[in-house]
């Protein structure tokens, strides 16, 4: 999954997006696309991409089993402590994909500088 900042602005903007289709209330067909979209893909996106595998269909396959783990997990750990509603899982699982994100966006500027300054980032 090459893209640069491509995927760390997607995953922002299908967080944004989400949250204001579910904020509104916007329901059928708009927000059950949006969220099978999001809840799929985004989560994972970006921390499949650290991994630099190269090869897309394996890229693809482990980001909707991340994706779909982060969700799993989120709901579990909400369970778990009580306070789970749909709502406060969708806000752990846009935080943990935002994190995601700005860690993805991070690695792709500071590879960039490297290649123009010549100063290693360690990951």
């Amino acid at each position: 999954m090459r893209g640069g900042l491509f995927w760390p602005g997607a995953v922002l903007a299908s967080s944004a997006t989400l949250m204001v289709a579910e904020g509104f209330d916007l329901g059928p067909p708009l927000a059950p696309i949006l969220a099978l979209w999001f809840l799929l893909v985004c989560p994972g996106v970006s921390y499949v991409r650290l991994l630099r595998l190269g090869e897309p269909l394996t890229e693809f396959l482990l980001t909707v089993a991340f994706s779909v783990s982060i969700g799993a997990l989120a709901s579990l750990a909400l369970l778990a402590g009580q306070v789970w509603t749909p709502g406060r899982t969708l806000l752990v699982v846009v935080g943990i994909a935002v994190v995601g994100a700005g860690i993805d966006a991070y690695r792709v500027v500071a590879t960039r500088r490297e290649s123009v300054v010549g100063v290693k980032w360690h990951a």
